[in-house]
């Protein structure tokens, strides 16, 4: 834990920001828009997000952003594709992002995961002439929109690329804690693009710094508290957010979101939300505190959110379990008898989780937001694709009953290579060509078998295996 308030103190002490750019109130629910690096960072597979946000309603026509994004993870890392659109509205000024993402994860201990992400894609800005009004346009007898604007627009869109970084620490969560959290940083337009509207100028976009922190406080198994911080630097803009969020679970599969935020200077952030088994529902409604109090009648901005967060649906299971049929959760009850055919669950509770309303969270105890109860590597952080265990070679054997766990090999040999001569899979310095008892460890002396008494006979010729004795008896 000790890194995760290091990392906070460092970020925000040496962040002076002053922001441009879209922004999202809801911006935990805009994750690759926030920073890359969040890519594929979730415990579930897939993750698809969907934004909207409407701003100075009282001022039309309303400014307004729409995003859409999707990620997917693979083992600790992760890839996604981003779309934004701010709509600027009566200039018709319009600018589209969209970008490629993928980030690289890194477990450095049981609670501490670090990610680095990058995007690349491109940014278009354009707008419609027909919006605007000009000198020509006017005559004694007023204004005549089908008369020639006299205006020589040469370019009405822009086309440029983009790349974008960011870096991002995680403290999991841990049942055996009440503390975890996250804080990380990203710079976007790194390569300041040319979004100029004229062939004659060029205007770089500038490079945005941003930085973002929080930290969940567990009070008990049904409600959570979050204070968060979010600072951005885009140009001669400043944006600099902070406030507090909770969950509260009124079912086990069912949890209530709130909170409150302050953007330094602007408008106070209302947010407010559901998460119902793999979906969150969330809405936020900005009231303004700045000079547009008056103008814009202290309505800044609505938002919502959509998020669908889900594993792979397979017909398949993992190798190690026989399943036969329509399974989707590979927890060994079928859909049609499962009443809860999309979390693995056990048998004797037809399919779902051991949990209640009093408890919603059961025992997790290494955090892999695997429960006990189903995890089959229940000490050591693992993936939900393979029921809490890790498979580092790769070869359909999961870490816990594959032998040669680090050597790709074949599930009929126990996860190690069939007929590699060269091959110790027991690290006791006997092959396994020579070896009488492989994959156990054991001595030279004894063709590479153990005594476990020391009495000189190897374990499979010894009547009395862990009972010293003498040589002729055993």
């Amino acid at each position: 834990m000790k890194y995760f308030f290091t990392f906070m103190i460092i970020i925000i002490s040496s962040f002076a920001v002053s922001a441009q750019d879209a922004h999202y109130s809801l911006y935990q629910y805009a994750p690759l828009y926030l920073n890359p690096a969040f890519a594929g960072q979730t415990q579930n597979t897939n993750r698809l997000i969907l934004n909207y946000r409407s701003q100075w309603m009282n001022i039309p026509p309303a400014y307004r952003t729409i995003g859409a994004s999707y990620d997917r993870k693979k083992e600790n890392n992760g890839w996604g594709l981003l779309l934004n659109q701010n709509d600027a509205g009566v200039a018709s000024l319009t600018q589209t992002n969209i970008y490629f993402n993928y980030a690289l994860g890194r477990q450095l201990s049981e609670r501490n995961h670090i990610s680095l992400g990058g995007q690349v894609g491109f940014t278009q800005k354009r707008f419609d002439p027909t919006a605007f009004s000009f000198d020509a346009q006017y005559s004694d007898n007023g204004f005549d929109e089908t008369l020639n604007n006299a205006e020589n627009f040469t370019r009405t869109s822009v086309l440029a690329p983009d790349l974008n970084i960011g870096f991002l620490y995680q403290l999991l969560p841990n049942n055996r804690y009440k503390i975890s959290g996250e804080a990380g940083f990203s710079f976007a337009h790194l390569n300041t693009p040319d979004i100029s509207l004229s062939e004659l100028d060029k205007e770089d976009l500038p490079v945005k710094r941003l930085i973002h922190a929080k930290l969940n406080y567990r009070v008990n198994e049904q409600f959570t508290v979050s204070p968060r911080i979010l600072a951005i630097n885009h140009y001669t803009a400043t944006e600099i957010t902070y406030g507090i969020l909770g969950k509260y679970y009124i079912l086990p599969k069912t949890a209530l979101n709130f909170g409150i935020d302050i953007r330094q200077d602007e408008a106070f952030i209302f947010t407010g939300g559901v998460e119902r088994n793999n979906f969150i529902l969330a809405a936020s409604f900005d009231v303004i505190n700045s000079s547009l109090q008056i103008p814009a009648n202290g309505q800044g901005a609505i938002e919502i959110a959509l998020i669908y967060i889900f594993d792979k649906i397979s017909d398949s299971a993992p190798k190690s379990f026989d399943n036969k049929g329509d399974d989707r959760d590979g927890d060994g009850v079928l859909n049609e008898k499962d009443k809860c055919p999309d979390i693995a669950g056990l048998i004797r509770l037809e399919g779902c989780p051991e949990s209640n309303p009093n408890q919603p969270i059961t025992r997790d105890t290494d955090g892999d937001g695997i429960f006990d109860d189903i995890d089959l590597c229940p000490t050591v952080p693992g993936l939900p694709k393979h029921r809490g265990c890790n498979d580092y070679d790769k070869d359909g054997v999961f870490d816990n009953i594959d032998v040669c766990p680090k050597v790709y090999g074949d599930e009929s040999n126990y996860g190690c290579p069939i007929n590699n001569r060269n091959l110790d899979s027991d690290n006791d310095g006997v092959l396994d060509k020579d070896d009488k008892c492989v994959y156990l460890r054991g001595k030279p002396e004894l063709n590479g078998c153990p005594d476990s008494d020391g009495d000189g006979i190897s374990d499979i010729l010894d009547d009395c295996p862990f009972l010293k004795g003498p040589a002729n008896s055993g």
